[in-house]
């Protein structure tokens, strides 16, 4: 009996000796905590649990040292591990709370913080319900100003919730992004904490993306192969491709992300119905959407002739295949090849200029990596850029159109009539050195701008106004440039001409005139003026007829723009051709930095002009031919 009391008396010491020592660790992983140390705290407690893994409140503790540390996933583990412990105590939901918003799982924190709330008020846990609720007040109003009622892949009925979790379980890593929906089928991609400058914000494993290369490589592609049809566009590989994969359902590995492609494209023109066509009378997007349901059909039905696998898909579905890949694809370099493909959540960033993303393909980390440019604020949408188009580019390829867009352009149409015009065969031969052609209808895209578009567009309208003296000279001149470089003379079809630069006073003046013909009736095919569409936008009566009517409305309104840029142009450079040149450098400097692209034309071209008063044609050239920095304006041959 003595020998048994004895030996309960040493159990007895052993366990308060132990509890004394879990009591010691806390107290330094509470001392180290207050002062920051916190890969100390968190030893210390872990230490301690080696003791007592039951203990809830030493889970609780080094969840918040985690925390601290930056390691959530820990923390939210040890939380979890707490509130098992001991569910009702508030002070473990708050843990859970934090480590879940440290991780920017705003509407889940929400959750544990309510709760923690709730148990708190019902308890004598004071100092924790002040606590708590300032964090539950704090997380509300963030879930409010994000907007994460509409957010989009946290509903487990979306597809993109599939799509998310299936990325994630693969590796892809995109924490501080959610995606948003607005209205319908649009949405965007928000940054769910302040993102700083050069942060990597998303990355997806090769292994998700849909490659060019693997379209290849698959059956349906090597059956078109073998059969040796001319396949026109290289996306059409990879349309066969998806619809291939989109035809296996979830046999699939990338249904996940087939089942969130857009079931249709409303907004793209290739479905205008006529009613809503007829709202883009005069704009050169009519011959676009024309061009692009020709060639579609045409692709499908060469390839749907010879290839019997591909022929089981519809021509509406080669059309839907076509779209996604369009309005999604981004051209890479993987492994030093270039390619191209589709990217699961990457295709989700809407369109912005200036660019505040940038994306590539990383050969290290083996996938396609996003970057930010500039700093994101928290709740803001994170866009990528598509680059500097047209808005029919935009239009008929994206279904949508930028009110403000520095480089939309117009299409100026111009006949070169052989039995009209004078010196027929010396233009004939110059045109087709410059282009390649001659007679007939000439059309050029061009933008408000001084480029080489609009640089061929005055040099075409020089040509078609030239007389004999100055078509000697431009001959001359030509001839002599490349007897200086070969020592050798050439036909006319051999000349290296890119550009015919003004050639005179008159010539220019003529020129112009030329141009504006052009412009008033490119502009004259049009039903409504600029300030109507104008007022129509400005209203919002654009926007109640529908999203396709705006972009129709916006479309026209861009190309008009630029059309009464050139007319402005014409008509304002005709006055300044006509001055003394005191008075054109007065008139400039009055109007300067008011349109930077008229000013280039004006320094480079109607100044030389003026400034010489003469017809000497090799002095123009040589005062025109100006050159700033590595940009040539006036580019001649």
């Amino acid at each position: 009996a003595a020998s048994g009391s004895s030996l309960a008396s040493v159990r007895e010491r052993r366990k308060k000796h132990l509890v004394e020592k879990d009591e010691s660790l806390m107290e330094i992983g509470n001392r180290a905590f207050s002062e920051r140390n916190y890969e100390k705290a968190v030893t210390s407690y872990s230490n301690a649990l080696l003791q007592d893994k039951k203990n809830a409140k030493l889970f609780s503790n080094r969840s918040a040292a985690y925390s601290a540390l930056g390691k959530y996933g820990k923390a939210e583990k040890d939380a979890a591990s707490a509130i098992s412990l001991d569910p009702g105590w508030p002070k473990a939901h708050f843990r859970m709370g934090f480590a879940l918003e440290r991780s920017t799982r705003y509407q889940e924190a929400l959750t544990y913080y309510s709760m923690g709330f709730e148990m708190s008020s019902k308890q004598c846990y004071k100092k924790e319900k002040a606590m708590i609720e300032k964090a539950l007040r704090r997380v509300e109003q963030l879930c409010k100003k994000l907007n994460l009622h509409n957010r989009i892949e946290t509903d487990a009925k979306d597809p993109f919730f599939n799509m998310v979790r299936w990325l994630k379980a693969g590796g892809a890593r995109f924490p501080s992004l959610y995606m948003q929906r607005y209205r319908d089928e649009h949405r965007g991609v928000h940054a769910l904490k302040y993102l700083k400058p050069q942060e990597e914000i998303l990355y997806v494993p090769l292994k998700f993306i849909m490659t060019s290369i693997d379209a290849r490589q698959s059956l349906i592609c090597k059956k078109i192969e073998k059969s040796k049809v001319q396949v026109e566009s290289a996306h059409t590989w990879l349309a066969a491709y998806l619809l291939s994969e989109r035809s296996k359902k979830e046999s699939s590995f990338y249904f996940p992300y087939i089942n969130i492609l857009p079931k249709s494209f409303p907004t793209i023109p290739l479905f205008f119905n006529k009613s809503m066509l007829d709202h883009l009378k005069g704009s050169f997007a009519l011959k676009k959407i024309s061009h692009r349901n020709t060639h579609l059909r045409k692709e499908y039905m060469t390839i749907a002739d010879k290839v019997a696998e591909f022929s089981k898909f519809s021509y509406e579905e080669f059309v839907w295949a076509r779209l996604c890949i369009i309005t999604r694809i981004f051209g890479v370099y993987a492994n030093g090849v270039k390619t191209d493909g589709l990217v699961p959540y990457a295709d989700m960033l809407n369109h912005k200029l200036p660019r505040e993303t940038s994306w590539c393909y990383d050969d290290e980390k083996r996938g396609f990596t996003i970057t930010t440019v500039k700093p994101i604020t928290i709740g803001e949408e994170v866009f990528d850029s598509y680059g500097r188009k047209c808005n029919h580019r935009f239009f008929v390829n994206y279904g949508f159109a930028l009110t403000e867009n520095p480089d939309n352009e117009a299409v100026l149409k111009i006949i070169f009539d052989e039995k009209k015009s004078d010196l027929a065969p010396s233009k004939a031969a110059v045109l087709n050195a410059l282009i390649g052609s001659n007679f007939g209808e000439h059309e050029f895209q061009v933008p408000a701008q001084f480029d080489q578009k609009t640089q061929n567009l005055l040099g075409f309208c020089r040509l078609m106004v030239i007389n004999e003296r100055e078509m000697g000279e431009l001959l001359r001149y030509h001839q002599r440039k490349l007897t200086m470089e070969s020592n050798k003379m050439t036909e006319y079809e051999s000349y290296p001409m890119k550009i015919i630069g003004p050639l005179s006073g008159r010539n220019e003046l003529e020129a112009l005139a030329l141009l504006k013909k052009a412009a008033r009736e490119a502009m004259d095919k049009f039903e409504t003026t600029i300030k109507f569409d104008e007022e129509l936008i400005k209203s919002g009566e654009a926007e109640k007829k529908g999203l396709n009517f705006q972009n129709c409305v916006v479309m026209r309104l861009g190309e008009k723009k630029v059309l009464n840029w050139f007319i402005r142009l014409t008509e304002k450079s005709t006055e300044l051709l006509k001055l003394s040149f005191p008075r054109f450098r007065s008139r400039i400097l009055e109007s300067l930095h008011e349109d930077l692209q008229f000013d280039l034309y004006a320094e480079h071209v109607l100044e030389p002009i003026v400034k010489k008063k003469t017809h000497c044609f090799a002095e123009l050239m040589k005062a025109s031919c100006h050159t700033t920095g590595t940009q040539q304006y006036m580019r001649y041959p």
